[in-house]
């Protein structure tokens, strides 16, 4: 069982059908829109959830593996927590305005946590624990 990776993926895949949503509504509004408005909403939103997607699956693997070879508990709820805040300001950040400071910020912190998790993992299976 990991219990924790089992809350971050409901958590997260919960947010990335969100968007997915996000994404049709937007599809099926845009038959009212100008074309060019409609384009760069789709645009952004179509971005902002194939980028969580993209990003949430490696973590999310990574996150049961680290669970699965004993990493602390209380460290994999933190970082799957600032996981899915960087994902959300990463999505206002670019579902408001692309290139936004939200944005950067949670593109950064992604980044930063799946390469703690690469760590976290490589040490634990180093150990042989």
């Amino acid at each position: 069982m990991a219990p924790i990776t089992a809350t971050y993926t409901a958590l997260l895949l919960g947010l990335v059908t969100v968007l997915a949503l996000n994404t049709s509504r937007l599809r099926v509004r845009s038959r009212r829109a100008p074309e060019r408005v409609a384009k760069e909403a789709i645009g952004r939103a179509s971005r902002a959830h194939g980028n969580t997607l993209e990003h949430t699956l490696p973590l999310l693997l990574l996150l049961f593996f680290c669970e699965s070879y004993g990493v602390a508990a209380s460290l994999l709820c933190s970082i799957g927590a600032a996981f899915l805040v960087a994902r959300l300001l990463y999505v206002y950040g670019m579902l408001t305005r692309p290139a936004s400071p939200p944005m950067f910020a949670g593109a950064t912190v992604t980044y930063a946590l799946e390469l703690l998790l690469v760590g976290l993992l490589a040490r634990a299976l180093a150990c042989g624990a």
